[in-house]
């Protein structure tokens, strides 16, 4: 398993390191905070049941004044227009976890910290090529490339792709970070995805391990595309789709009018409308994989070339699911036969 935490969390500025020298990145940010207040009242938990993440609100100041540093925006939490270029630039949050103490002492002991980076798109720590101090090794998901002195704590990683939440009826992202308790803090779905999550309700400790969620390591649409086609296989940092489900058939949306009536209706007239076509977010992938529409767009592109069609037009409304709307013809006979079933 992974490291564990106790529960309490410190918050620091967003965060993803990156690789020496690559364009846009920058050290770890930590914001400035008191352990005390962020963890007060019943401390920071962990909760699946809620969508969001909430922090206490002596934070949003001192995480403002760096969020803007790297963005050169205000962070709120109002819908705005973001290309994904410019969503997977904006700063991935650390939360740094206390470690657990098999021996007693790390349950008591303070919170850990966070940190922020100006390019999520890279990795752990350890990949900044900074070396520990202490005599741990590095371990993914821990602290002790940024925090030598604690370096078993945990880094939970919650990038702009979670904590940014798209509407495709606005076409726009919103954070769902909000800077709102007066007392302790909620760490939520959005926070625990791309990670197992470990609930150790004997020992009172909360365990996490970054994950790409997928239970294979193709990604794919249908069995059809499953490995058997050039461009079929894809990363395991890719979105997951389930199988498609027809949501509304072409017969529904071709025009009848067009095919006349009585003596003059023309049963081989060809008819052209559109189908629409769902499919359930399995797994969002990772912010280095492919996004849905991609992984749609691409799964698509061969059977679409074959049949001389254009690509599908694709959206996610957010709440996982994914739709393709691909255009398709049919014959009068043919719409009336399935008009009448």
């Amino acid at each position: 398993g992974g490291p564990f935490g106790d529960g309490h969390a410190e918050e620091g500025g967003p965060a993803a390191p990156g690789s020496p020298g690559s364009p846009g990145t920058q050290p770890p940010v930590k914001v400035d905070m008191n352990p005390g207040v962020i963890n007060s009242g019943k401390g920071v938990i962990v909760d699946s049941g809620t969508t969001d993440t909430y922090f206490n609100r002596a934070l949003g100041v001192t995480f403002n004044r760096e969020w803007k540093k790297m963005t050169g925006k205000d962070h709120n939490n109002s819908a705005m227009k973001l290309t994904r270029e410019e969503l997977l630039r904006l700063p991935t949050l650390l939360v740094q976890l206390e470690a657990y103490d098999d021996e007693g002492s790390g349950a008591e002991g303070t919170a850990a910290e966070t940190f922020a980076n100006s390019d999520p798109s890279s990795g752990t720590p350890a990949e900044m090529g900074e070396e520990s101090s202490t005599l741990h090794e590095y371990v993914p998901g821990t602290a002790s490339a940024v925090d030598p002195s604690r370096p078993n704590d945990v880094l939970l990683a919650i990038p702009a792709t979670h904590y940014m939440e798209y509407s495709p009826k606005d076409d726009s992202y919103t954070s769902r970070l909000y800077f709102s308790e007066s007392s302790g803090g909620v760490l939520g779905a959005n926070a625990m995805m791309g990670h197992d999550v470990l609930f150790d309700w004997e020992n009172g400790r909360v365990g996490f391990s970054e994950s790409n969620c997928n239970f294979r390591d193709v990604v794919s649409v249908t069995e059809e595309h499953e490995g058997t086609e050039e461009g079929g296989d894809l990363s395991g940092n890719d979105c997951r789709l389930s199988v498609p489900t027809l949501k509304i058939g072409c017969v529904q949306t071709v025009d009848m009018g067009k095919c006349g009536t009585g003596d003059d209706f023309d049963a081989e007239a060809v008819l052209t409308g559109t189908e629409k076509w769902t499919m359930v977010v399995e797994n969002p992938g990772t912010p280095s994989g492919m996004s849905c529409e991609e992984v749609l767009l691409r799964l698509y592109a061969l059977e679409d070339v074959e049949d001389g069609n254009d690509p599908p037009t694709v959206s996610c409304d957010g709440n996982g699911l994914c739709y393709s709307i691909k255009p398709c013809e049919m014959s009068c006979a043919e719409a009336k036969t399935m008009s009448v079933a």
